[in-house]
This record gives C-alpha cells, sequence and structure tokens, in this order.
C-alpha cells in the first residue's frame, strides 16, 4: 500500500496568494485546459511542495509551498503549471525543445544534457529542466539568460516578447 496524502483547506491567505499569481501569469497559462488546484498537507515524497498529475489534469499543492521561508510560493506553482504546459505540448513542441536543449535520451530511459541548468532539480529530467526554466524565465529572467540562454531563447521564440508576469498591484505588495 501506497501512503495516502491528506487534503487540507486552503486559507483565505492561501487562496489570494494563487488568484494574485494566477491573475499575474502571461495568457497562455490561462489556455491550458485544466482542471484546478488542490491542496493537501504533504505529499508521499517529503521534500515536495507541489505536484502535477501525470496527466496535467489538475495540481496539488502542499503546506511546504506554504510554510518554507526558502521557497516562494508562486514560483512552485508557476512550476507546476511549467509541467501541465508541457504536458499538453504536442510531441512536436516537447522535441523542439528537448532538441534545442541538446537533451539526450539513452536505452535505458534516463536523460541528460550538457550545460548548466537553472536548478539542481532541472537536472531530473526535461520535464523538470522545462518546468524550472519556464519558472525562471517569468521571475529571473537575468539568471536564466546568463545559466541556460538557450532555454530562455526557446522560451522566447515560443511564447513570444509577451510572454511575462504583469505587474503586481499596489494593494499586492503590502
Amino acid at each position: 500500500d501506497l501512503p495516502t496524502e491528506n487534503s487540507s483547506n486552503w486559507t483565505d491567505s492561501e487562496k489570494k496568494k494563487l488568484m494574485e499569481l494566477l491573475d499575474r501569469l502571461p495568457d497562455q497559462f490561462k489556455t491550458i485546459p485544466f482542471d484546478g488546484f488542490y491542496r493537501m498537507k504533504k505529499s508521499v515524497d517529503l521534500t515536495n511542495p507541489g505536484t502535477t498529475v501525470d496527466d496535467g489534469s489538475a495540481i496539488v499543492i502542499y503546506d511546504r509551498a506554504f510554510a518554507n521561508p526558502f521557497l516562494s510560493t508562486s514560483q512552485v506553482i508557476t512550476h507546476e503549471l511549467g509541467h501541465v504546459i508541457y504536458l499538453h505540448f504536442k510531441e512536436s513542441e516537447r522535441r523542439s525543445y528537448r532538441d534545442s536543449l541538446k537533451w539526450k535520451i539513452d536505452l535505458d530511459g534516463s536523460s541528460s544534457r550538457p550545460g548548466n541548468f537553472i536548478s539542481s532539480r532541472a537536472e531530473d529530467d526535461i520535464a523538470e529542466d522545462f518546468a524550472e526554466n519556464i519558472s525562471s524565465f517569468l521571475f529571473q529572467p537575468a539568471g536564466l539568460t546568463s545559466n541556460v540562454p538557450l532555454a530562455y531563447d526557446w522560451i522566447l521564440k515560443k511564447f513570444t516578447k509577451n510572454f511575462k508576469l504583469s505587474e503586481e498591484c499596489r494593494d499586492a505588495k503590502k
């Protein structure tokens, strides 16, 4: 038996954070087929702040996304939305990303690519690399440009220069 994950209720503060982020995201995030966000206490993978359902239909956000001072809740959610985008890509789009960043897939299913990664998590596989790069493109574009310029260029070409966060409203900064 696999351990089960326990659901949790969204707090008003968490809902507000989520809604503010969703309002700021580029339009491309608003057109993907997606059932919604679910809130749970903790993942069976204890270090995981969020997860995307295998078919890309939903995202689960765990306590760790809100309680860990070293994590940005907005970046966790954007990372998970990056997975949803990747899962809904056509095979030709996935291949384009893979080839542009020079990912190699071995016969045993393992994958690797040359060059720098934006994070250690991005080294896991192509989908993690994409999700980490999407989040970095939106929140730390200078870091992505200098560390993984091929990813920055691919994302810019795919989504255009309008693929950016809208400005926060003044009330959200308080």
